[in-house]
C-alpha cells in the first residue's frame, strides 16, 4: 500500500492498512511529543468530562487571559481557534488576498487554505540550505498579498531568527502587504520565546501558535492567532463563535499552568535529536538537516533509498515516516521523521540501516 497523503497522522489508515491495533503502531509520519500530554492535562482533560453539556465560552475569556499573560501581550491581541489551521483559513478569509506567497517546500496547509477560499498561490522555491529566499520574496511581493512562513520550517527544521524575518517583515509593511508566521514548533526551539515574532506583531503581521504538537493534543484542537487589536478583531469575527470546545479550554488551561513540561521535553530533546542525527550521518550516502524542531529531514538518495518500497516493508513492522515526494519538491529519496523515545528511533534507524543495505 502507498502513503502519500497531505498529512502524517493517519492512524485509522494505518491501522486498516496493517490489520494492527493503534497500540501496536509506531507513527514518525506526525510531528507530536512522545512525552505528552502531561499529567496536568490530562488531569484537566478528565475533570472537563463535568462539563461537556454546557456550550463554551464564545470569546474564550480566561484562556485568552492565560495565554496572553503566557506571551506578553494584551488579552485583546490574542484569539483562541480549533487548531493552528483555523487561525490560517480565518485569516485568508478575512483579508481575502488577490494572492497567497508561500515557500516550496512547506506546510502543504498553507496551499489548501488558499484554494478552500478562492486565492492565487505564488510558489518560490528554496535554496538547498532552506535558507529564507528573502531577495526573491521581496521582488515577488505586491500590494494587498499575504506571505506565509513558518520557522521552524517545515519539514526542514531550520529556525529563523527574528531578525531574519524582521527585513521580510519591514518589507511587508512597506508594500502594505501582510505577513503571517508559523509558530507551531517554537516551543520545541531553546530560546525560541526570546526569538518569537510576537512582539512585532502590526496591522500587518500576525503570528500563529499551535498547541496540538508539544501538549499533544491533536485530537482536541487547539491553536491562537496573535496580532494588532484592529486585526483580531476582523480574523476573529469570521469564526464560529464554539470552535474551541469546553475539553480543549480546561487542557490548555493546564498547558499554560503547568511551567515544567515543555522546559522538561527540550532537555530530552536536545540528546535525543543528537542521537537521531549521530545515527543517520554515519550511513553512507544519507544526509540529514540541521534541525531545531522535534522531527529531522532525511535526505537518502544519494544511497539509492526508494521511501515509497521502503514504507511497504515498515508496514510489517508497523512503522511509519512521512515521505515528502508529496511536496512537489522532494525527489522518491527524501523523509520526514518525528523524534519519538529511544527505543522507537532505534527501531527505525535500524529499519532504515537495513534497508540501505538490501
Amino acid at each position: 500500500m502507498r502513503f502519500n497523503f497531505m498529512h502524517g497522522g493517519r492512524l485509522v489508515d494505518y491501522e486498516f492498512a496493517t490489520g494492527r491495533s493503534r497500540e501496536e503502531l509506531i507513527d514518525f509520519s506526525a510531528n507530536l511529543n512522545p512525552l505528552a500530554p502531561p499529567e496536568s492535562v490530562h488531569k484537566a482533560i478528565a475533570r472537563s468530562l463535568r462539563r461537556v453539556q454546557e456550550y463554551p465560552d464564545p470569546l474564550s475569556r480566561r484562556l485568552r487571559t492565560a495565554f496572553s499573560t503566557h506571551v506578553g501581550t494584551s488579552y485583546e491581541e490574542v484569539f483562541a481557534a480549533n487548531g493552528a489551521s483555523e487561525v490560517i483559513d480565518l485569516f485568508l478569509r478575512a483579508l481575502q488576498p488577490k494572492r497567497v506567497l508561500v515557500l516550496e517546500p512547506s506546510f502543504s496547509e498553507y496551499a489548501h487554505a488558499a484554494k478552500r477560499s478562492h486565492l492565487a498561490t505564488v510558489s518560490i522555491a528554496m535554496p538547498a540550505d532552506f535558507s529564507l529566499p528573502s531577495t526573491e520574496m521581496i521582488e515577488q511581493l505586491q500590494k494587498g498579498d499575504v506571505i506565509i512562513l513558518n520557522t521552524p520550517h517545515n519539514p526542514s527544521g531550520r529556525f529563523y531568527s527574528r531578525s531574519e524575518l524582521a527585513i521580510i517583515y519591514e518589507a511587508v509593511r512597506e508594500k502594505d502587504a501582510y505577513a503571517l508566521i508559523d509558530e507551531a514548533f517554537i516551543d520545541f526551539v531553546d530560546e525560541g520565546e526570546q526569538q518569537s515574532s510576537i512582539p512585532l506583531i502590526n496591522e500587518h503581521l500576525m503570528v500563529v501558535r499551535s498547541f496540538t504538537k508539544m501538549y499533544g493534543i491533536a485530537g482536541l484542537r487547539l491553536g491562537f492567532g496573535i496580532g494588532s487589536k484592529k486585526m483580531v478583531e476582523m480574523v476573529q469575527g469570521m469564526r464560529d463563535g464554539w470552535s474551541v470546545n469546553v475539553v480543549a479550554e480546561e487542557a490548555g488551561l493546564a498547558a499554560l499552568h503547568d511551567y515544567t513540561f515543555a522546559a522538561q521535553t527540550r532537555d530530552w530533546l536536545r540528546e535525543e535529536r543528537v542521537y537521531c542525527m549521530d545515527r543517520l550521518q554515519a550511513m553512507n550516502g544519507v544526509t540529514v538537516y540541521p534541525s531545531a524542531a522535534n522531527f529531522l529531514l532525511v535526505n537518502g538518495i544519494a544511497a539509492g533509498l526508494n521511501v515509497s518500497k521502503w514504507q511497504e516493508r515498515l508496514l510489517a513492522l508497523g512503522l511509519f515516516v512521512r515521505n515528502c515526494d508529496s511536496y512537489g519538491t522532494f525527489s522518491s529519496g527524501v523523509f520526514r521523521m518525528a523524534i519519538l523515545l529511544r527505543r522507537q528511533n532505534e527501531q527505525l534507524l535500524d529499519a532504515l540501516a537495513l534497508e540501505l543495505g538490501r
